[in-house]
This record gives structure tokens, C-alpha cells and sequence, in this order.
């Protein structure tokens, strides 16, 4: 194997949330970033079925999505993401909504105004907007971005 010094650096920076109190996924890679209307806020998205919303900065999370139960089979009637969440987008208008997908192929709103429901102090999706299925209705994993529109 190379030695140390010359194995490149990831692609994406690494989230250390080990000494995060509310999430203990481990390490993550980044899959997508996206700032709120204001700027306030970012929404990101990783390789953890858990997308967080975190300050302008960076430097505080204001809130955690809940993880989804992977051993539902239907992925609408879990309360979160099951696989890696792939894309994330607020609203350009309505500043507490947003969106994630997934690698389970679910399309997911969240509010987060902090009125909205919550378990185990994480936000639970809101409601499921879309299931990706293939040409036979099976279920498919290819949401891989988003992208909003305000209409």
C-alpha cells in the first residue's frame, strides 16, 4: 500500500459527530449542502440517513432529522430516511419547509419552524412527497439530487 503521504484526501469534508450528544452515526462524507432563503440556516445532507440543519457558521446543529426504520419494507411509512440522504433544499419562500431524498428513494418535507413533530428530540418527516419505482412499479433507488422551484 502507498505510504501515508501520498494517499489523496477525500473528496468531501469528513463530519466528526462524535462528541454530538444527538447523533452517534459515526463518521459521514457530505452528499449535498443547501442554504435557506435568508442564508440563516444550511440544510446537509451525507452518506447517514440523517440530514441535520446546522447556523450560517456551521458551528451549531439546530436540528437532526430522525432516522427511518429499515425494516419497514414500505419506506413511505417509516419516519425517516433509510438510506443515505442525497440531495437537500429549502423552500425559496416558506423559510421551515424542506426537502430531502434518499438512496431509498423516497422524496421527504420536514418543518423546521420547531413547532414541528418530533421524536427522541429529532424532527419526524412531515410527509412523504415521492417514491421512485421502476418501469415495473418496483421500488428504485436513483433519487440522487433536488431541485426546487418556487411555483
Amino acid at each position: 500500500s502507498p505510504p501515508a503521504e501520498n494517499i489523496p484526501s477525500p473528496p468531501f469534508r469528513i463530519v466528526d459527530s462524535d462528541n454530538d450528544p444527538l447523533d452517534n452515526t459515526g463518521r459521514h462524507i457530505l452528499t449535498s449542502l443547501g442554504p435557506s432563503a435568508s442564508g440563516a440556516q444550511w440544510i446537509v445532507g451525507s452518506t447517514s440517513a440523517q440530514a441535520k440543519v446546522i447556523d450560517r457558521e456551521g458551528r451549531a446543529t439546530l436540528f437532526y432529522f430522525l432516522k427511518g426504520d429499515t425494516y419497514v419494507t414500505d419506506s413511505s411509512a417509516t419516519k425517516g430516511h433509510t438510506a443515505s440522504v442525497t440531495g437537500v433544499a429549502f423552500h425559496p419562500l416558506v423559510k421551515d419547509i424542506c426537502w430531502t431524498c434518499g438512496l431509498d428513494g423516497s422524496i421527504r418535507q420536514w418543518d423546521v419552524s420547531g413547532r414541528g413533530k418530533t421524536q427522541f428530540r429529532k424532527l419526524v418527516c412531515q410527509k412523504v412527497i415521492g417514491k421512485c419505482k421502476n418501469e415495473k412499479g418496483q421500488r428504485t433507488q436513483i433519487v440522487s439530487n433536488l431541485s426546487v422551484h418556487p411555483n
